[in-house]
C-alpha cells in the first residue's frame, strides 16, 4: 500500500503522500462544489461549503441554517462529502488507483466505515423517533454531519433535539483513522472494546490462555498499551478542559459541551447542545482555553504530552 512507510523513508515519501492526499481531497471538494452549484447553491457558498465538508470543519459562509441556501439534494451532496472526508484516505486512494469493484468493496466493508455507519444509524433512529417521518431527510443528513464531526445545522428540527449526552458521547468517538474527522477514532474504540471483552472473559477463566483476536489476527496485549494511553490522555484533556473552562466563568453544562466541541473539532456541537450560549458571548480566557483544547484534539494527544514531558528536554 502506498501509504505504508518503512524505516528510513519517512521524509523521502512524505511529500509524495501529501501530494496524493491533497489531490484526492481537492477532487472530492471540486465535485462537491460543482454539484452544490448545480442544485441551486450560490457559487461562493458552494465553494466554502465544499471545502468545509471535505475537511469536516463545519464552517459555513452564512450564519443560520443551511436550508436557506442549500437544497434538499444539496444537503445530501454535503452529507456524502462529509462521509468521504471522514473515511480512511488510504482506502479512498485505493479506489481511485485500482478502479475496480474489489477496491470499492474493501472501502464499504472496512470495519471503521461499518462502525461509522452504526453511529450514523443510532443518531438517525433516535432523531427519527423524536421528530417523526416528516423530518426523515433532516434526520438522515444531520446524523451524517454529526457522526463525521462536521456538525452542520441544516434545519431547525434536527438531531439537536436529542439529549446532549447522546450527541457528545457519539461525536467524541469521531471518524476513521487517516481521515479529516476529529474524535478518538473508531478503530481505537473497537480495539478497546475487543480488549475489554477479552479481559472480562479472562476474569471468569483466569487460568485459561485467551489471546485478543481482531480482524482474524492475534493482537498482543502490549500492543494495546498505546491505545489505552491515548484513551486516558484524551479523557484527561477533556476533564482538565472542563475544569479550566469552569474556572473562566462557564457553568458545568456549558463547559462540558464547549470542551467536547473543541476536543472533537465539532464547533457546531455547542449550539446543538446548548443553543443559549455562543462563542461570541464567551470571554477572552474561555476562548483561549478552547483554542488550546482544539489544537490538542486535532494533533495526536500522546505527541503533545511527549513534547511537554521533562524527559524530552533532558540530554
Amino acid at each position: 500500500m502506498f501509504f505504508t512507510l518503512k524505516k528510513g523513508e519517512l521524509f523521502t515519501r512524505l511529500i509524495d503522500i501529501g501530494k496524493l492526499i491533497a489531490l484526492l481531497y481537492t477532487g472530492i471538494a471540486a465535485l462537491c462544489i460543482a454539484l452544490l452549484a448545480l442544485f441551486g447553491t450560490p457559487f461562493f457558498d458552494a465553494l466554502c461549503l465544499g471545502l468545509s465538508a471535505v475537511s469536516t470543519g463545519g464552517l459555513t459562509p452564512r450564519s443560520g441554517l443551511l436550508e436557506g441556501y442549500v437544497s434538499n439534494i444539496g444537503g445530501i451532496v454535503l452529507a456524502l462529502t462529509c462521509l468521504l472526508g471522514a473515511a480512511n484516505v488510504s482506502l479512498l486512494w485505493d479506489v481511485v488507483r485500482r478502479r475496480n469493484l474489489a477496491a470499492l468493496k474493501a472501502l464499504v466493508s472496512n470495519i471503521e466505515h461499518r462502525g461509522s455507519l452504526v453511529v450514523i444509524c443510532i443518531l438517525f433512529i433516535a432523531a427519527f423517533l423524536y421528530l417523526g417521518y416528516m423530518h426523515v431527510h433532516t434526520a438522515a443528513i444531520e446524523a451524517v454531519f454529526m457522526a463525521t464531526t462536521a456538525g452542520f445545522d441544516y434545519h431547525v428540527m434536527g438531531v439537536d433535539v436529542l439529549p446532549p449526552t447522546i450527541l457528545i458521547a457519539l461525536v467524541l468517538i469521531g471518524g476513521s483513522a487517516l481521515s479529516t474527522a476529529g474524535g478518538i477514532k473508531i478503530i481505537r474504540m473497537l480495539l478497546l472494546l475487543r480488549h475489554l471483552r477479552t479481559d472480562f472473559n479472562r476474569m471468569s477463566h483466569p487460568s485459561r490462555v485467551m489471546p485478543v483476536i481482531f480482524q482474524g489476527q492475534m493482537v498482543e496485549d502490549k500492543a494495546f498499551l498505546s491505545v489505552w494511553m491515548y484513551f486516558f490522555g484524551y479523557t484527561l484533556v477533556f476533564a482538565i478542559g472542563i475544569i479550566a473552562l469552569g474556572a473562566t466563568g462557564l457553568d458545568f453544562n456549558h463547559a462540558v459541551s464547549a470542551a467536547a466541541a473543541a476536543l472533537s473539532n465539532t464547533g457546531p456541537l455547542l449550539a446543538a447542545t446548548n443553543p443559549e450560549i455562543t462563542y461570541g458571548g464567551m470571554n477572552f480566557l474561555s476562548l483561549n482555553v478552547l483554542t488550546i483544547i482544539m489544537l490538542l484534539g486535532r494533533i495526536e494527544i500522546l505527541a503533545a504530552f511527549a513534547v511537554i514531558s521533562p524527559s524530552m528536554w533532558r540530554r
